[in-house]
């Protein structure tokens, strides 16, 4: 289903985090450092409706020093709609989210629920995507590889577009796990040959390029150069060990 026009592409998947976490209990956050919060109070008002000032002052420590687990599942939705509006600290990136989870012991919560967590993410990286937004894409499919423990529903959804956004990411794949490779071969580190690396060894790697090629030329549509996308992406799947199709 399409988004609304003028509605975020993840709001569907967001109103489903809000109605799958809606019973989860009222926040205590006790602390046990100096800092004190009016638990109460915060827990009268609307969750969405808490102020980002307000959520980011505890969030880092949410969980930790301030609040316990289940103080998490209560503030999850209002993190991942701050993440995603980038209303979230900076310092949060989603590497603190994937903490979040894992500290809470997320895999023992309701079908409902964590389901609810993993469609938001793969829609919003559906969204990183299409704005070629690099740093979070990235962020995002190291930390979801940790915390889900498959990055076969992002990696699926950078090899199903078929425009230049869709080449853009396979190249910052590429490069970041070619560099990461890089220095531990020069470290002399064994090679860990993880998902990312044996999925961008596919030949479907080189031929989503070449269709992109093939199709468009080396200027977009927009005007955009794409010839130095085409050398810089086909340079760091030959590190990775990707096989060329033929012709290539």
């Amino acid at each position: 289903m399409k988004p609304v026009p003028g509605e975020e592409p993840w709001q569907r998947e967001l109103e489903e985090m809000y109605e799958a976490f809606a019973g989860a209990r009222k926040p205590s956050l006790r602390s046990c450092g100096p800092r004190g919060y009016d638990a109460e109070w915060i827990g009268r008002q609307p969750l969405r409706e808490l102020a980002p000032e307000l959520v980011n002052d505890f969030a880092f420590e949410l969980g930790l020093s301030i609040g316990d687990a289940e103080d998490v599942r209560y503030f999850l939705p209002r993190l991942f709609e701050l993440m995603a509006q980038g209303k979230l600290s900076s310092l949060y990136s989603p590497a603190l989210l994937a903490q979040k989870l894992a500290m809470a012991s997320w895999k023992t919560w309701s079908t409902r629920e964590q389901e609810a967590v993993r469609k938001f993410l793969v829609t919003w990286f559906d969204c990183l995507l299409s704005r070629r937004n690099a740093p979070e894409m990235l962020a995002l499919v190291t930390d979801f590889g940790t915390v889900f423990d498959d990055l076969s529903p992002l990696l699926a959804r950078v090899r199903e577009r078929e425009d230049v956004a869709g080449v853009f990411a396979l190249l910052w794949l590429a490069e970041s796990e070619g560099e990461r490779w890089l220095k531990s071969k020069r470290q002399r580190h064994r090679d860990d040959q993880g998902q990312l690396r044996r999925w961008l060894q596919d030949s479907a790697s080189f031929a989503q390029v070449e269709a992109l090629r093939k199709r468009v030329g080396l200027v977009a549509p927009d005007g955009e150069d794409l010839r130095w996308l085409f050398e810089q992406v086909t340079y760091w799947l030959y590190v990775c060990g990707a096989e060329p199709i033929d012709g290539m």
